[in-house]
């Protein structure tokens, strides 16, 4: 009877490739060496493949949210996310210096996470294990849902661990997040990349949605600003404009009262010249800021007026 996988491989198409043709390493003997040990390397051999390319960009992603801070500024934050996961670890261990660590299913059996401590014969006999808390790393005790170092900073967040809380006000989850993939965005796993990239991205959304919000606030202030200036200056031309009308009108006035002033003058003698009439008119303060040329040039005439006012009055 031909076996099942041979069945399934002429199924799918024929022979292997050579990829899959290829066996796997043949462990160390021994009991010692950890399951993590022969884990396939995270990045492939081609530093071109899809599988790499999204992990740059990823990485990529991470050093524009985090191109800001100095070197030392990075490495200090770093540092002090290390302390905190580690202070939380030992949080973790009994009075013995143990921690019971739980199994993360995998799609070929059960797996205790890197850095686990765990070795090849505990593979044989999956459930909780009691490992000393000096073989753990971090992340590896945290439950199965929690790989990486980004995976428990985000828990111990959502749990409101107080130095994480206290840490957020220096540096936020986002960019606590893109530190942790721009150092080990080469072997973290992808759901871990994927997860803290969320936060990056919400970060980034709801400022951008802020800084959307502020510009739509300060348009519409510039807006009112702006309306109001225009209506300023309609008031004001229309103000300069009323105030020529009204310049005009008076000005209008001011020379047909000195014109008929004018007339009058020389109708009582109108054996006066131009100069004449015209120093008598300067002594009205109403005239006083007419030149005598202007007052001359303005009352042309004003004798010859009078001359027909004199011809049509009747003889006494």
């Amino acid at each position: 009877m031909e076996p099942a996988l041979s069945v399934f491989r002429r199924a799918a198409g024929g022979r292997r490739s050579k990829m899959a043709r290829r066996k796997a390493p043949a462990p160390p003997a021994g009991d010692l060496e950890t399951a993590a040990e022969f884990r396939p390397r995270t990045l492939s051999a081609d530093p071109f493949s899809p599988f790499n390319m999204a992990r740059y960009h990823a990485i990529e992603i991470a050093r524009d949210r985090t191109e800001t801070m100095s070197a030392e500024a990075k490495d200090g934050a770093l540092k002090y996310i290390e302390n905190v996961l580690e202070s939380w670890k030992l949080s973790q261990a009994d009075e013995e210096g143990m921690i019971e660590v739980q199994p993360a299913a995998g799609l070929l059996g059960t797996f205790y996470g890197e850095g686990s401590g765990m070795t090849l014969a505990d593979l044989a006999h999956p459930g909780p294990k009691r490992i000393a808390a000096d073989k753990l790393k971090p992340w590896s005790c945290a439950g199965p849902l929690v790989s990486s170092p980004a995976d428990l900073w985000v828990k111990l967040w959502a749990d409101k661990f107080e130095p994480v809380l206290a840490f957020e006000g220096k540096v936020p989850l986002d960019l606590a997040m893109a530190l942790l993939v721009e150092r080990d965005g080469e072997t973290m796993p992808v759901t871990s990349i994927a997860s803290a990239l969320r936060y990056v991205w919400i970060s980034t959304w709801v400022s951008l949605r802020a800084y959307r919000q502020e510009t739509q606030e300060l348009s519409a202030i510039v807006g009112r600003r702006n309306e109001l200036r225009r209506k300023q200056l309609d008031a004001l031309k229309l103000g300069r404009a009323i105030t020529a009308k009204n310049k005009t009108e008076r000005a209008r006035t001011l020379l047909s009262a000195l014109r008929t002033m004018a007339v009058d003058l020389f109708v009582a003698d109108i054996s006066q010249n131009n100069d004449q009439v015209a120093s008598r008119l300067r002594q009205f303060k109403e005239f006083a800021h007419l030149s005598h040329r202007g007052i001359c040039d303005r009352i042309k005439g004003a004798q010859s007026e009078a001359r027909q006012l004199l011809a049509r009055r009747p003889p006494k």
